[in-house]
Formats: C-alpha cells, sequence, structure tokens
C-alpha cells in the first residue's frame, strides 16, 4: 500500500519524465531559446520534481473525505449562509466575533470573508499555507508556484469566470495567505486567478500516477481480483480494434502478466507491466499537449488539465478513475 510519501516520489519520477520530453521536444523544434530556457533546462527539471514532491503536502487525515468532515465541522458552527442572510438576528454563528452586527458593515464583510474560507478548507491551499506561513519554508516564488494548482481564494462567493472555470474550481489558498499570493503573482508576473506554467507538468504526473497506483492498492488490499479489474476495464472500454490504446497499454499487459513465467505473481506482473505501458503512452501525449498550448500555459490561461480532452489517452485516464 503506497503512502503519501511513496505516492509523492512516484508523482516525481513521472513529473522528471514529463519535463524531460518536453525539453527533449523543446530542442528539436529549436525553441528552448525563443522561451528562454536554453541555459534553464537544470532548474526547469528541478521546480517540476519540487513541485511533485509537495504537491499532497496539505492533505489531511483520509484525503478527501478528511476535507469533508472538517469543512462540515466548520459549516455546523459558522453557518457562512447566514452571513449572506437578512436580518442580522437571524445569523446562527456560534462564534460571537464573526457574527454580522448593525452598523458594522465593512467589518461585516471581513466576518463574512473569514467564516466562508474557514468552511473551505482544502488540501491544496492548505499546501499554501503549510509551506509559507506554518513550516516557514525557505522556498524559491517558483517553487511555491508549482503547488498552486487552483487560483481561487478560499472565501470566493458567487461565479467563476468562464475563461477560468477550471483554474477557479476548487479553493486554491487561503485569506491569511492573501498578500503572500498577491506578491507571488508579481515576482512570477502572473495575472489575476492565472497559473503558473510548469504546473501543469505536476498536474499532469500526479493523474497518471494516482490512477495506477490506486488501482493496484485496491487489488493488494482484496477489494477485487485483478482478473475482475481486466474484465471490467475491457467491458468499459468496450469494442476495440489491435492497434487501439487500450490494445497497446491493457490487454497487452494482460498477456504479458499471464504469458511470462517470471517468479512473480500474475497481478504483480500485470501492474508493472500497466505502469509502463501507460507512461509510455501518456507521458509523451502530455509532453506534446503542453508544447501544443504553450502560448496560452506560458501566460497561465489554459483552462484544462493536459490529460483533459477528447482524446483515447483523456478516455484511458477516466476509465481506470472508474473503476476505483
Amino acid at each position: 500500500m503506497r503512502t503519501r510519501l511513496t505516492h509523492s516520489m512516484e508523482v516525481q519520477q513521472v513529473g522528471r519524465y514529463i519535463a524531460k520530453e518536453i525539453l527533449s521536444r523543446l530542442k528539436e523544434l529549436k525553441l528552448l531559446e525563443a522561451y528562454g530556457l536554453d541555459e534553464l533546462t537544470g532548474p526547469f527539471e528541478s521546480i517540476v520534481e519540487m513541485s511533485c514532491l509537495m504537491h499532497d503536502i496539505g492533505n489531511p487525515p483520509f484525503g478527501h473525505f478528511g476535507e469533508a468532515a472538517i469543512n462540515d465541522w466548520f459549516r455546523q458552527r459558522l453557518y457562512p449562509e447566514d452571513a449572506e442572510s437578512q436580518p442580522l438576528t437571524d445569523d446562527r454563528c456560534s462564534v460571537a466575533a464573526l457574527r454580522l452586527r448593525d452598523g458594522e458593515e465593512p467589518l461585516n464583510e471581513l466576518r463574512r470573508k473569514i467564516r466562508q474560507d474557514l468552511c473551505h478548507f482544502e488540501g491544496n491551499a492548505q499546501g499554501i499555507r503549510l509551506v509559507h506561513t506554518l513550516m516557514r519554508m525557505n522556498l524559491t516564488w517558483a517553487q511555491v508556484g508549482g503547488i498552486l494548482k487552483y487560483t481561487r481564494p478560499a472565501w470566493w462567493r458567487g461565479e467563476t469566470p468562464e475563461t477560468h472555470h477550471y483554474l477557479m474550481k476548487k479553493p486554491g489558498y487561503y485569506l491569511s495567505e492573501e498578500a503572500y499570493i498577491a506578491r507571488l503573482r508579481k515576482e512570477l508576473n502572473l495575472a489575476l486567478y492565472s497559473r503558473f506554467p510548469l504546473t501543469w507538468i505536476m498536474e499532469a504526473a500526479d493523474d497518471i500516477s494516482y490512477c495506477v497506483a490506486d488501482l493496484e492498492d485496491a487489488v493488494e488490499k482484496r477489494i477485487f481480483t485483478v482478473e475482475q479489474l481486466y474484465h471490467h476495464l475491457h467491458e468499459a472500454w468496450g469494442q476495440h480494434e489491435k492497434g487501439s490504446l487500450f490494445s497497446l497499454v491493457v490487454e497487452n499487459a494482460w498477456e504479458k502478466s499471464r504469458s511470462n513465467s517470471l517468479s512473480r505473481s500474475t497481478e504483480d506482473q500485470f501492474f508493472m507491466y500497466l505502469r509502463v505501458n501507460t507512461l509510455n503512452k501518456l507521458v509523451p501525449y502530455a509532453a506534446q499537449r503542453f508544447i501544443d498550448n504553450l502560448p496560452a500555459i506560458f501566460a497561465g490561461t489554459f483552462n484544462h488539465a493536459l490529460l483533459e480532452d477528447a482524446s483515447e489517452c483523456s478516455d484511458l485516464l477516466k476509465l481506470y478513475k472508474m473503476s476505483l
């Protein structure tokens, strides 16, 4: 079973692989100098690796279930929805200092922000808080920018701009780090609610890593057998030709694991081949998506994940996720 540490180390390896592939392709296209990367290939890879190692640093115990539990606890005490309603006498907030009061509108607006902020605990935002405010790590702006996955503040109320709906789909930082994030944007020349370019690589590395890892951990914990998993994947993918992505990745792994005479178990061999096949197909695809969308990524406004499109690679990741 994987821990946060082993998962983060796997993401680091995949992130380095994607970064090297991007740099190699940019060199072939003679674009390294155009983007000012001809003497920065080492820092490029290093920042990606650091981002991958830190990407889950703010996640609570039990992951998303832990986030939900923390938010439920705060909502039952702060009632953020009451902060939007009138009259003020109906405010059910159990913290006296945060209740809305007549004649204190500027202060009431701050109270609304704090209550909204506290009721939107999120692992990525907590990661920013940990590295800057709590642990006071001496990181560069680029290293922190690499883990600013979402660009919406936790106290946000209302609709998000359509141009940034993906980048702002979750809280990315808290009110306590507002000034720090404003300075980070200035230092990295990021527009409001835009993302640091290398964050897309970290995100793709995480998507590739955790999908295969979660399937392997589920088999190891006997939630289902490797045979049940393969037949489910085969049925969910549907009809396919011999040279399809499913055939080259999943079917190939299954056939090799059944025919190989190595002393390792069938399930160990299946996941070994599945991981290798998945990386060999998805890493080059993620690298090419990065290059194809470089202007928007460089500007921080590319409003999608690298592996979120109408391709077979995206479908394969969705298949892995839906199987959990």
